[in-house]
């Protein structure tokens, strides 16, 4: 298959749907996910936003054993042998197999297809034996099996700024795929942004310039493919744990926890009015609906700290949740009645992904779930929809008639009507 050229018309590009996903561990369960991906006939691609893989042994808290998932070879990945075999592994996958003969990819990495939350010159001494081979020839060997086993070119890759490039759907979209791990400095508090980034001076630049060029060639959508997520951790008193208070849900692994270069970015689209901003990032295993505030930090009832654009994250393909234990589940009735303004969709405890279908007239989110992988026989199904529309930061239902629905829209605007059309 091949895109459309970057001067075909909007009118002549219908509709383009996708599916997006992130984060499959092998232990953890089946990948039912794709291969229901696989048996639509609908999809143009398929977005992963990292964690192809998993360099993780079984382990007790993530153990395939009862279902015959023990993940290969099993051990620590630290040689490229080792790399290899673990994609062997997923490539004989029939869902896998399935998904990649179905559609063409587009893809970036994350932590886990080289170690657990690493940065571009480290890893933690949790995950990182040196003892057993360093850091940075560890570091090539999880590149190489990348490249020799996924439809990304090394050539995409530079070793100074990173893995990213950008794709010209037509008029109707520019997606941006961005890498917010391979050029990371070690996590830290109070460092200047020089010297504290998740994408580096060259390829922030290039960022911000992608998303000024594209409203300036009057692309319809700009759809932001990110291995990490852009918005903030819900306050405290609304994600606290039991007995661990203090804990935040995204944290210094995600962007808030660069939060200096995240604000550079917020701020370049507010000064260049760079309307219809859409993302999609992978990261945390969670079905996250949210929008992203002019103040990075959201502040409500502050005129300075307004929506800039909509942030979708993935529910992990097939990969074990974050607050699965139960000390750190939630309190959700505490999210929605106070951060339901900043985020109106959470969900916990579920693998999934999303389908997205783009027109002219408005970017259509599916999030789809399944409730049990560790099962092969279980299916996805539909769990939310949301609709955004040009111009508008906000959630909204979709119009069940949606050329009507547009037209009220527009006949709204030519009559002054500044509400929504129910």
């Amino acid at each position: 298959r091949t895109l459309p050229n970057e001067d075909t018309s909007v009118t002549d590009i219908s509709s383009w749907k996708m599916a997006v996903g992130s984060c499959k561990q092998y232990a953890h369960g089946f990948f039912n996910n794709l291969g229901d991906i696989a048996d639509r006939d609908d999809l143009d691609m398929m977005i992963w936003l990292g964690d192809y893989i998993y360099e993780f042994p079984n382990d007790p808290l993530v153990d395939g054993s009862d279902i015959n998932r023990i993940p290969f070879p099993n051990e620590f990945l630290y040689t490229l042998s080792q790399y290899r075999g673990r994609y062997l592994s997923h490539h004989l996958d029939e869902d896998v197999k399935r998904a990649h003969q179905r559609l063409p990819w587009i893809m970036v990495w994350d932590d886990h297809e080289v170690v657990n939350d690493y940065w571009k010159d480290g890893a933690p001494d949790r995950w990182q034996n040196d003892s057993i081979l360093d850091f940075e020839q560890r570091k090539l060997n999880g590149y190489q099996a990348f490249f020799e086993w996924t439809p990304v070119r090394n050539s995409d890759y530079d070793p100074n700024s990173g893995l990213y490039k950008s794709f010209k759907i037509g008029q109707l979209f520019d997606l941006i795929m961005v890498d917010a791990r391979s050029q990371r400095t070690e996590p830290k508090d109070s460092v200047p942004v020089q010297e504290h980034y998740a994408f580096g001076e060259i390829q922030g630049v290039w960022f911000m310039n992608e998303l000024k060029e594209s409203k300036q060639r009057q692309a319809k959508w700009r759809i932001i493919g990110s291995d990490v997520v852009f918005g903030q951790s819900p306050p405290e008193q609304v994600f606290a744990a039991q007995d661990d208070p203090g804990r935040v849900f995204f944290g210094e692994d995600q962007l808030e926890g660069y939060d200096a270069e995240r604000q550079i970015i917020i701020d370049s689209i507010v000064k260049n009015n760079i309307n219809n901003v859409i993302s999609f990032s992978g990261g945390p295993h969670t079905g996250i609906a949210q929008k992203i505030f002019s103040t990075g930090n959201p502040i409500r009832n502050d005129v300075n700290s307004f929506p800039v654009f909509t942030e979708f994250t993935m529910d992990g393909m097939s990969a074990p949740k974050l607050f699965e234990d139960e000390r750190f589940v939630p309190f959700q009735n505490e999210y929605a009645d106070k951060w339901g303004w900043v985020s109106p969709y959470f969900r916990l405890e579920r693998d999934g992904y999303c389908i997205v279908d783009i027109n002219n007239e408005r970017v259509k989110v599916e999030y789809w779930i399944n409730e049990n992988t560790r099962s092969s026989q279980t299916e996805s199904k539909l769990d939310e929809t949301f609709c955004i529309y040009p111009d508008v930061v906000e959630f909204n239902e979709c119009e069940e008639n949606e050329e009507i629905g547009f037209l009220e829209r527009l006949l709204g605007k030519l009559w002054g009507d500044e509400t929504d059309v129910e």
